[in-house]
């Protein structure tokens, strides 16, 4: 049985026909839809390229083929598409049996309304929430609260229509997003850690060494890490006297503007910006060499750079956004868009070795619930659900 998975991404097709991924769709991605489905069809937007990063990965498992949709960016970008965009959404559901929707997705959304008219049985993998990326501050667009409704609605019927879900966090999601009665849901994050990703032991108590070393892990394409917060946080906090350097991993449109803000707040010989680490390696070896983790976002599902950071020992702080709230206790949570309560928990919690100490330990510990081996069967429960799900309507069918 074929699995259509449709995703909210961007790939890159070279002039050979080779489609090319980087960050989270990597092969590992795609295999573990294999272990119960016999091949997977990834309907996703696909962007003609002369040439790919050397960081990237190509997708040439012949068991993963693209119902490739015409590359689009914006709300704009897809009303002069859109007759493309369809056409190519119809033709994916010609190409498998089952149906994953990655939600939130716009594209998701262009599908559903076909599948209930067919009665065609389809789940959700929900990774985020529409209501809180669209939230003020977050996405500059003079259509922000009509979006902002309208994607939540949309999620919601998803859910409500959906024969099986999964979600990334424990309960924020589900309370949100719920199914009906009788589908099955299941919760997992995406995140892949096996034994190589954890140290052995808690990180020992801070001796108080400086300068105090903070990184952040996090896209740049969109204001949803908050790394402008960090920034405002830390020279809050330097001129209070505290020495620190700041790493900020990760890349896009949005880093000119961090650039210049560090300009401004006369923080450049402060903090360092890596771009994307296309290396999984290298950004473990940024996390080990710095102190703590910052996490300001202003939207969040489950971040998997926190879960990373955890699994090093790293000491946390975030917002209580999305997912977040599962991850650190009450001592490690912020208020969205405060950097000044970001500069004190830096001042207070950052400089006390016992809290560090202890932050590192249950960071480790919690990180390890999230260990592979133990993810790998809810997967599969999921997955399987699906399979059964499908198979039972084509028996009908």
């Amino acid at each position: 049985m074929k699995v259509l998975l449709i995703l909210e991404a961007i790939f890159s097709q070279t002039p050979d026909g080779r489609v090319w991924t980087s960050g989270t769709f990597t092969p590992s991605f795609f295999a573990r839809y294999l272990t119960v489905f016999s091949a997977v069809v990834v309907g996703a937007r696909v962007r003609p390229t002369t040439a790919v990063p050397g960081d990237y990965h190509v997708l040439d498992d012949p068991r993963i083929s693209f119902a490739a949709i015409p590359w689009y960016r914006g709300l704009l970008g897809y009303l002069r598409e859109r007759r493309r965009v369809v056409t190519a959404l119809r033709r994916s559901l010609e190409q498998a049996d089952a149906v994953i929707l990655r939600v939130p997705s716009p594209l998701a959304g262009r599908l559903q309304p076909w599948l209930e008219a067919s009665g065609r049985p389809f789940a959700v993998e929900v990774v985020g929430d529409p209501w809180d990326v669209f939230a003020p501050g977050v996405i500059q667009h003079p259509l922000r609260p009509f979006l902002r409704h309208r994607l939540r609605a949309e999620m919601k019927r998803q859910c409500l229509g959906a024969c099986t879900a999964a979600y990334v966090t424990a309960s924020t999601l589900q309370q949100r997003y719920s199914t009906k009665d009788a589908a099955p849901r299941f919760s997992y994050s995406s995140i892949e850690l096996g034994e190589e990703a954890f140290i052995s032991a808690p990180r020992p108590m801070n001796t108080g060494a400086t300068p105090l070393r903070l990184v952040s892990v996090g896209t740049m394409s969109q204001r949803y890490k908050g790394q402008d917060v960090l920034l405002r946080a830390v020279a809050e906090s330097r001129e209070r006297g505290n020495d620190m350097q700041v790493v900020l991993v990760g890349d896009g449109v949005e880093r000119s503007g961090l650039e210049l803000l560090c300009k401004q707040l006369q923080m450049t010989s402060v903090v360092r910006f890596t771009g994307h680490l296309g290396d999984r390696g290298a950004v473990l070896a940024e996390l080990d060499r710095n102190d703590a983790f910052i996490m300001p976002s202003r939207t969040e599902g489950l971040p998997r750079a926190m879960i990373e950071a955890m699994a090093r020992g790293l000491p946390c702080l975030g917002t209580r956004v999305g997912g977040i709230p599962e991850l650190l206790g009450d001592d490690a949570l912020l208020p969205v868009d405060d950097h000044r309560a970001l500069a004190r928990a830096i001042d207070t919690r950052l400089r006390d070795p016992a809290w560090m100490a202890a932050a590192s330990a249950r960071n480790l510990s919690l990180a390890r619930t999230y260990h592979q081996d133990l993810l790998r069967e809810r997967r599969l429960q999921f997955y399987r659900a699906v399979f059964d799900a499908t198979a039972r309507w084509q028996a009908k069918n």
